[in-house]
């Protein structure tokens, strides 16, 4: 099961009518590109992915579950309708400790403090995080050949703090890197979310057949 968590400022806040006139925020289509990567293939949806939000300010979480996902089409208007039931969905509901269901195969969960926030992230990582494209110059990076050469790649949490400002980003993964062992991988010549998402999954896929 391949993970992909994106860290994001806050939750984006935008209505069917932005979509229907053309006033989608930019950031949402910078997520709907991460959706679309992280789950549409030509004719099928990456079954085996998951792909979450995880909105630093409000500590909530919206989920992505590629073996249950239903009605995401490959346009950016299917996928920001999808986003946008999901993040009122997330604004209904109080803090608790249980996932609640948007659509089929989207859920979303308020977490409440950090702590629940680093034990989430524990739980679905099995001690295997791979932080991409974190600028953290103290820290090890894997470079290119590195990555290619570790084992069962589909295994590891893949953390994407491009939505985050680099010092809150760099405050939350020391607090991670407290509990765990993480990796660095830093692809300089792949900088967009789509395409760090997209070069992650195409690797993955020659590791898979090989």
């Amino acid at each position: 099961m391949v993970n992909f968590l994106l860290l994001i400022e806050d939750i984006p806040y935008y209505s069917k009518k932005d979509i229907d006139y053309g006033f989608t925020p930019l950031e949402i289509y910078r997520l709907c590109s991460s959706i679309r990567e992280a789950f549409c293939l030509s004719f099928s949806i990456r079954k085996q992915n998951n792909l979450i939000f995880f909105f630093y300010k409000t500590l909530s979480l919206i989920k992505f579950q590629g073996n249950k996902l239903r009605f995401l089409g490959s346009d950016e208007r299917s996928q920001a309708l999808l986003l946008n039931k999901a993040i009122m969905k997330l604004n209904e509901i109080k803090i608790r400790h249980k996932w609640i269901k948007s659509t089929p195969g989207i859920i979303v969960k308020k977490l409440g403090d950090f702590q629940k926030g680093l034990q989430f992230i524990k739980e679905i990582s099995e001690n295997k995080i791979i932080i991409v494209n974190g600028n953290y110059k103290s820290q090890i990076s894997l470079n290119h050949k590195e990555f290619l050469n570790l084992k069962s790649l589909n295994e590891y949490l893949y953390i994407l703090p491009i939505f985050l400002n680099e010092s809150k980003a760099s405050d939350f993964i020391s607090l991670i890197k407290k509990k765990i062992d993480l990796k660095f991988l830093m692809l300089p010549k792949v900088k967009t979310i789509e395409d760090i998402i997209l070069f992650i999954n195409f690797i993955i896929d020659q590791q898979l057949l090989s």
